[in-house]
């Protein structure tokens, strides 16, 4: 049974879960919904930044996306995951602001088709006598930007935020089969372009 802060004092926002933040926020303590923005801004400009290209832009995008999660928090349902709904909005709000900045995203190079060269290996994560862990975020961050678009935003997705293919085509609503192909693609790609640039 969930409580609000006031009939438990004990409770520490920190260490509730999304689904008890949402109770208590929705029980009139509206101020909790600052754990949420913490918990999630990181990776959510990191998602907008993907799509927009521009991490002030991508910034605003993810303020307007917060709001919108707040006014719309009645809405979510714990059928699916809180994060994949908060990442949804994220997508659709970078997206929206793309087009208004003329900038193209997600265009001819997602394949739908299945690609053969496929298999479950590819969601095991990057093997570690080829890319090194204690490298810095930002060298990875900057063979990403080598990548195209629909690409780095599978990776980032997938390994750095975590999310299964089933969450990436909830987020994106692109089929099952255009992710798996380009997570495949983007990983032969990404390990080419890391070598190329002599990081490794």
């Amino acid at each position: 049974m969930f409580h609000t802060l006031h009939e438990n004092a004990s409770m520490n926002p920190n260490q509730a879960s999304d689904l008890e933040l949402i109770a208590w926020i929705k029980r009139g303590n509206t101020p909790l919904f600052r754990y949420i923005v913490d918990r999630y801004k990181g990776k959510s400009i990191a998602l907008a930044a993907s799509v927009v290209k521009d991490a002030s832009s991508a910034e605003d995008v993810v303020q307007d996306a917060f709001i919108n999660v707040f006014l719309n928090l009645t809405n979510y349902k714990p059928n699916a995951a809180f994060s994949t709904w908060l990442y949804r909005i994220v997508f659709n709000a970078s997206l929206n602001a793309a087009k208004k900045q003329k900038h193209v995203f997600f265009a001819a190079d997602i394949d739908e088709t299945p690609n053969a060269d496929y298999c479950v290996d590819d969601e095991a994560g990057f093997d570690s006598d080829e890319i090194e862990l204690d490298y810095t975020k930002e060298r990875i961050f900057a063979t990403l930007e080598l990548l195209s678009a629909s690409e780095a935003l599978i990776l980032r997705l997938f390994y750095l935020m975590d999310l299964t293919i089933k969450d990436i085509h909830d987020v994106t609503e692109l089929s099952e089969a255009a992710i798996k192909t380009s997570l495949h693609r983007a990983r032969l790609n990404f390990k080419k372009r890391w070598k190329e640039t002599g990081i490794i």
